[in-house]
């Protein structure tokens, strides 16, 4: 499993993250601090270059946005059930 998304715009910057989700491979090629550390942390994990243009990674990084806005529910207790 990769990096969590939740609230990962407000940990990294937009220009960045824009980069990243246009061209992971060429960012690991020209040796992104940021984009090789990721790499090394989350081995066998390679962000694939999607081909997603500038208007996809706007609409992504604006749903990334909302869906982190949105509290997070607690997990319900486990009840066993008495039959």
């Amino acid at each position: 499993m990769g990096p969590d998304l939740q609230g990962v715009t407000a940990r990294r910057d937009r220009t960045w993250l824009s980069r990243f989700l246009q061209a992971p491979d060429v960012m690991r090629a020209k040796q992104d601090p940021l984009a090789v550390a990721l790499s090394a942390r989350f081995p066998g994990v390679t962000m694939p270059n999607l081909g997603l243009s500038a208007t996809d990674v706007g609409d992504l990084l604006a749903y990334v946005e909302t869906q982190t806005a949105w509290p997070v529910a607690p997990a319900l207790p486990f009840v066993k059930s008495e039959k």
